[in-house]
């Protein structure tokens, strides 16, 4: 199979040159002149040879929107060249997690996730307090200064929003199935 796919793909580049824009645009010229007033042939002519001095000129847009983004929540995050497309895991620090009330609708750099996570432990000590969360099936730690421990009244089963600022992101693995 792959011996019949290399002479197709090689010759690509052949039959992409001789319907380049020049020619293509000379095949406009002869293909409509005298059945469209001149001055459209002239500028779809324009259009059609310029096509490709104008896709080298915005090369550089297109190559940025190749590159991947990654979305967490309302906001979208550059990912590195290394990550592959696909499925990806965010990590966050645990003081990069920020946690508000349900009604908190203060705009925010930080990326917001939509669903509420539910405390599951909250340990206060000295001038922290470490929170374990809920979100879904998954289990966030967030670290946070007491005195916003105790602005929000951070206690077990209560929901809190959730923000996440600076994630990293990591291809995500397959999971691997074990023999019993």
């Amino acid at each position: 199979m792959y011996a019949r796919e290399v002479w197709p793909w090689a010759l690509l580049g052949i039959a992409s040159g001789l319907v380049e824009g020049g020619t293509v645009a000379v095949l406009v010229k002869k293909g409509y002149s005298g059945l469209v007033a001149p001055h459209w042939v002239d500028f779809a002519v324009a259009i059609v040879s310029g096509a490709p001095a104008l896709a080298n000129i915005f090369s550089f847009a297109w190559a940025n929107l190749a590159h991947g983004r990654a979305r967490i929540g309302d906001k979208s995050f550059p990912v590195e060249n290394k990550l592959p497309d696909g499925p990806a895991v965010a990590f966050v620090r645990p003081h990069d997690v920020i946690l508000r009330h349900l009604d908190d609708l203060e705009p925010s750099a930080d990326a917001t996730i939509t669903s509420a996570a539910s405390v599951r432990v909250v340990t206060v000590l000295g001038p922290k307090a470490w929170v374990e969360l809920s979100l879904g099936a998954q289990v966030i730690a967030a670290e946070v200064a007491r005195e916003v421990a105790t602005q929000l009244a951070i206690a077990a089963g209560k929901s809190y929003k959730l923000q996440l600022r600076l994630p990293r992101f990591f291809q995500k693995e397959a999971k691997v199935s074990r023999p019993e």
